[in-house]
């Protein structure tokens, strides 16, 4: 079996593991199996690939939430002097009790996901820049696209879930409880690994983890 390193090598992984020879078409059951992996892993795991920042300045109390966010790690308002301030994140239905005056108000403290946009709290004054460092999800393999960090870093566990994802188009295997905890157990590794890279070593990673 050829090393996975690609999309297309990923896809012809799936079909031999699969024992399928009808699948690999473009658009085709494998690809959509792909699809359906990326979307779980994406759910699951926030990796240091994912982050990305973006600075839109606010435009009628509220700045366009990025096409690719799936989730915000922080977020920052320029004040005057290029001051920075943490804006602290809360529902929508919060910042809406405790901010009822939708009209200009002040320096926000706070950052709600409200539809496509992000809205604050108080309503802002003006159109003061925010900072935002959110996870981001990455463009999908594709022949197109053939290799991301995954393809490159973690073969073992796009490789898994898509087998996975195998089951509800060709029903039960034998092999699936394997396939899970290779799933698993990649993920693991992957989350101590970008913890260490983030907090040091095992024993600060421990205490961080609790």
């Amino acid at each position: 079996m050829a090393t996975i390193t690609t999309f297309s090598t990923l896809k012809s992984a799936v079909a031999s593991w699969l024992d399928r020879d009808d699948m690999s078409a473009s658009g085709g059951p494998i690809d959509v199996m792909i699809e359906l992996a990326e979307d779980k892993i994406y759910r699951e795991l926030r990796l240091r690939f994912m982050e990305a920042s973006t600075s839109p300045a606010i435009a009628s109390g509220v700045v366009p939430i990025p096409s690719d966010f799936l989730e915000l790690k922080q977020a920052n308002i320029t004040q005057s002097g290029n001051v920075q301030r943490k804006l602290e994140p809360r529902s929508n239905e919060w910042i809406y009790s405790a901010y009822p005056d939708r009209a200009a108000s002040g320096l926000p403290k706070y950052i709600a996901q409200e539809g496509d946009n992000f809205a604050f709290g108080p309503y802002p004054d003006t159109g003061y820049t925010v900072n935002l460092r959110y996870y981001a999800r990455p463009a999908a393999l594709s022949t197109s696209n053939e290799t991301n960090w995954l393809t490159t870093n973690a073969s073992d566990l796009l490789l898994n879930e898509t087998l996975l994802q195998s089951i509800g188009y060709l029903g039960s295997d034998e092999r699936a409880a394997y396939w899970k905890a290779e799933r698993d157990r990649a993920m693991e590794q992957i989350e101590r690994q970008q913890g260490r890279e983030r907090y040091g070593d095992e024993q600060t990673l421990r205490m961080i983890q609790g």
